[in-house]
């Protein structure tokens, strides 16, 4: 888009805001703000990469940040125009990062663009009616204390934890300002600015790391489900060397306990995301927190001792589930070497020669082959809960197409 087009739809975000603001009263939330976006929930933001999590969200907010080509290639791995075509579809809405100009120049983001989605300015605007002052005046004084560069081996140590960065240093400043605007988080912004001044790596640190667990669920998530990246877990043994007055271990959660213990692998794509019962997932996350909720008001007070018991019946209901198909499905097999000779009689009797020329046909052995295993499936799941049969479902349909 051109770059008078952007400004005009910088022009449109400004009055939308307005109108949304001079509608009510009362004090908005974050939602009310991004006013047109579809948020079934559960819903939340992606996390790279940004599939991953289709399968388990009603509403998945995949938020464009303006980058050049190669990097936008490198980050979602996805042409914009399929990106368009999944918001149409209901499976993701996409809002803007950035103010629209900051996109001056991103002519492959066209497609998106020209969509005008709702953009970060609806975020400032709600920041700053938690305050007063402007939320740009806070960035500025996030720049103060993270400067600009980091070292190199700083930037390394951040990258293995939180990914690839660009400009970590204002992407902290931002962070700086979101936290200053929460009320229940200005304190914590406050003590940032006092304890880290000198200290731009640690300040930088720090700010990424409470802006997006503090933050992010609000102005990342739009107040929705706010999920972390499994690679975070580094985050405590690096917090115990080098940060211990900020030591705290980070509680284990059901995603990384269903792919630690169970086994479940992550889709590796997005269209593997999509080959997944949706249905079924979200149902057997909700089911499993719900047998974790149960066990945990019961005799086992402390949540992560629920929690690894209920994964490890989870992870015994999936492989008595396996172990019974296996079995059930040898056991058609071996039934149908002595029906053999019998089925093409009958066959005949009955007048169906088509069933006589199957059964002795090359792709017979295949034909009965899946059927036992599609029978024995079915009838060793009788009886299990239903998150266990989701997951060995989910767990079967990613191992198929590996």
């Amino acid at each position: 888009m051109e770059l008078k087009d952007l400004r005009r739809y910088e022009e449109r975000e400004l009055r939308i805001v307005e109108e949304i603001k001079a509608k009510t009263k009362r004090t908005l939330g974050i939602a009310d703000f991004y006013k047109g976006l579809v948020l079934k929930p559960p819903y939340t933001s992606h996390i790279d990469p940004w599939w991953v999590l289709l399968p388990f969200y009603r509403t998945l907010i995949v938020g464009i940040a303006p980058l050049n080509k190669e990097d936008f290639e490198r980050k979602y791995q996805i042409h914009p125009r399929a990106l368009v075509r999944l918001q149409s579809q209901g499976k993701v809405q996409l809002i803007l990062r950035n103010r629209p100009t900051a996109y001056a120049g991103l002519d492959y983001l066209d497609e998106i663009l020209q969509l005008q989605p709702p953009t970060y300015i609806r975020s400032i605007a709600y920041a700053e009616q938690l305050c007063e002052c402007t939320f740009d005046s806070l960035v500025d004084e996030g720049r103060e204390i993270m400067g600009k560069d980091l070292p190199l081996l700083d930037l390394q140590q951040l990258q293995r934890i939180f990914g690839p960065l660009r400009e970590p240093a204002e992407l902290s400043a931002n962070f700086y300002a979101e936290l200053k605007t929460l009320p229940g988080t200005r304190e914590l912004a406050n003590q940032i600015y006092l304890r880290h001044r000198g200290n731009r790596s640690g300040a930088v640190f720090t700010t990424l790391l409470y802006g997006a667990l503090l933050a992010g669920p609000v102005f990342g998530s739009l107040g929705g489900c706010h999920a972390i990246p499994m690679k975070w877990t580094q985050l405590s043994p690096y917090l115990r060397e080098k940060r211990p007055e900020t030591l705290r271990t980070f509680p284990i959660d059901l995603g990384r306990e269903l792919i630690d213990i169970i086994g479940l692998r992550l889709p590796e794509n997005f269209e593997e995301a999509l080959s997944i019962d949706s249905e079924k997932a979200k149902n057997a996350l909700f089911e499993l927190e719900e047998t974790v909720k149960k066990k945990q008001h019961g005799q086992i007070m402390d949540r992560t001792l629920a929690l690894r018991e209920a994964i490890n019946e989870l992870r015994e209901g999936v492989e008595s589930i396996r172990r019974r198909s296996s079995r059930i499905s040898k056991v058609i097999r071996y039934a149908s070497l002595i029906l053999g000779p019998v089925l093409p009689v009958i066959a005949y009797l009955q007048e169906r020669p088509v069933l006589w020329k199957t059964i002795f046909s090359g792709s017979s052995g295949a034909l009965l082959f899946k059927f036992s295993q599609k029978l024995g499936d079915i009838v060793s799941k009788l009886g299990m809960p239903s998150y266990v049969v989701s997951v060995y479902d989910i767990k079967e349909s990613l191992h198929k197409k590996t």
